[in-house]
C-alpha cells in the first residue's frame, strides 16, 4: 500500500494525474483492509488525484471520508491537510460560502499542524472570500499573513511557490475594487519571481 500510495501521489506531482486515476481502485482496495490512518491517507491521495483530474464532485467524496477517517485514526496532521483540501474543493465547485465552516475546522487544528499551517488556512480562506466576492476580507486576510510569507520566503526557495500563489491571489482580490494596488502587487509577485 505505501509504494502504490506514494507512486500515485508522485505522479500527481508530477503533473500526470490521468496516469496516477488508474491506481486509484487498487489502492483504495489495499487500504481498505488496513488501518483507519492509511485509509484516511489513501483518500486524500485519490481525492487530490480527482481534483487534478477535474472531477470537484468525485474528490468532494472521497476528502469527506479522508476526514472521517483522519479523526478516527487521531491523526490532526493528516485531518488539517484533509479540510484543506476539501475546502478548496468545495471552492472549485462554486461553493466558496460552504468552505468558510471547513476552514474553520482546519484553523482549530492549527496550534498542532507547524510552523505554516496558520498561513496555509489562512491562504485557503482568503481564496474563499475572493471566490465569494468578499474582495476587502480577502485582501485583509492575505496582507495579514504576506509579512510572515515572505520572510520564510527569503529562508527556504520551497516557500516562494506558496509566496507567488498568495501573491496572485491578493491581486485577484485587488483587482475588482484597487486597480493599481493591484498592478503593484503583480509586479512584487515578478520581483519575488526573480
Amino acid at each position: 500500500l505505501r509504494s502504490k500510495l506514494t507512486m500515485l501521489d508522485a505522479q500527481r506531482r508530477a503533473g500526470r494525474a490521468r496516469e496516477a486515476h488508474d491506481g486509484i481502485t487498487e489502492m483504495l482496495a489495499l487500504a481498505e483492509k488496513s488501518n483507519p490512518r492509511a485509509l484516511a491517507t489513501a483518500l486524500l491521495v485519490a481525492g487530490r488525484i480527482e481534483r487534478e483530474n477535474g472531477n470537484a464532485s468525485g474528490a468532494r467524496g472521497l476528502l469527506s471520508r479522508a476526514v472521517k477517517e483522519a479523526g478516527t485514526a487521531m491523526d490532526d496532521v493528516l485531518l488539517f491537510e484533509a479540510l484543506l483540501d476539501q475546502a478548496s474543493v468545495i471552492v472549485d465547485l462554486g461553493h466558496p460560502r460552504e468552505a468558510f465552516g471547513v476552514l474553520d475546522a482546519a484553523t482549530a487544528l492549527i496550534s498542532r499542524n507547524g510552523e505554516d499551517a496558520a498561513e496555509r488556512a489562512a491562504l485557503h480562506r482568503a481564496d474563499a472570500l475572493g471566490q465569494a466576492g468578499m474582495n476587502e476580507e480577502s485582501i485583509a486576510e492575505s496582507m495579514r499573513v504576506l509579512p510572515g510569507l515572505e520572510a520564510r520566503a527569503a529562508r527556504d526557495p520551497a516557500a516562494k511557490i506558496t509566496l507567488s500563489t498568495a501573491l496572485g491571489q491578493l491581486a485577484a482580490a485587488q483587482l475588482p475594487i484597487e486597480r493599481e494596488a493591484a498592478r503593484l502587487t503583480l509586479v512584487r509577485l515578478l520581483d519575488h519571481d526573480t
